[in-house]
């Protein structure tokens, strides 16, 4: 992809400088006829034709799309490559027309400057403008074809930096999806609930263990109470026999003298 990207750039950049000389061109050679048109003692006195004032417009306006085409094309610029291929594809159909009737029917498009049937106008009149198809219908079919080049690679790498930027549009709604709706103050809230949740179990914990301490307890203190009774407590002396007693004071005597 970034290939067929730069690939792309590099044509579109290439076709519109060529269209961009190539609208010089068109002014350049519509300025010459028309400064021959007045210069000539034949036609001074005539209104220029109308084709002169197309190859003017169309060189203008191809110079100004083509200026667009290039700043897109360096800048990454989608919306102004967008706009010069709309206005070269205006321009195209134009010059298309002018070129059909430059060719079938030149009348339409030039001003008529001496009879068919005058042979001395014909030859004082210069070659410039005996026939414009030989020369601005020429010129207008190489721009036409040139312009149509420079339209496609400029229409390719629109769609490319289309994909690329849907992509990276795609690609960053990804990273910051978790970050844009992940409300902190709600995710804050539910781990102080969860933290309470847990204190409140451990409080019940600890609350259950108590009273079974506090069970435990009491039995205790209840089965003390009954061997601390006078029926249930009796003296060491009382349990033992005399026998008992007295080896028991023997054995302690002897155990003294040794």
């Amino acid at each position: 992809m970034g290939f067929c990207r730069s690939s792309a750039r590099c044509a579109a950049q290439l076709f519109s400088s060529l269209l961009l000389i190539c609208s010089f061109a068109l002014v350049g050679f519509g300025t010459y006829i028309l400064y021959k048109w007045r210069g000539d003692p034949t036609t001074q006195a005539l209104p220029p034709p109308n084709y002169v004032w197309f190859l003017l417009g169309f060189g203008a306006a191809l110079g100004f799309s083509n200026l667009l085409s290039i700043c897109g094309a360096s800048s990454r610029t989608r919306w102004c490559m967008g706009v010069s291929v709309c206005l070269s594809f205006i321009l195209l159909i134009l010059q298309l027309v002018i070129i059909i009737l430059l060719f079938a029917d030149p009348s339409m498009v030039d001003q008529e400057v001496c009879p068919e049937d005058d042979t001395v106008c014909l030859e004082k009149l210069n070659n410039l403008f005996k026939d414009p198809a030989q020369h601005a219908g020429v010129l207008l079919s190489v721009v036409c074809a040139i312009q149509i080049m420079a339209m496609c690679s400029t229409t390719c790498l629109k769609d490319l930096e289309w994909r690329k930027e849907r992509r990276d549009d795609d690609e960053e709604a990804a990273l910051e999806r978790p970050l844009r709706e992940e409300d902190w103050d709600e995710r804050q809230a539910a781990i102080e609930r969860k933290a309470q949740r847990k204190l409140d179990l451990h409080k019940e914990a600890l609350s259950a263990t108590a009273r079974q301490a506090l069970e435990v307890r009491e039995k205790r203190e209840g089965l003390l109470g009954g061997w601390g009774s006078p029926s249930a407590v009796r003296s060491p002396a009382a349990t033992r026999s005399p026998g008992t007693g007295a080896a028991g004071r023997g054995s302690v005597g002897q155990s003294t003298a040794v």
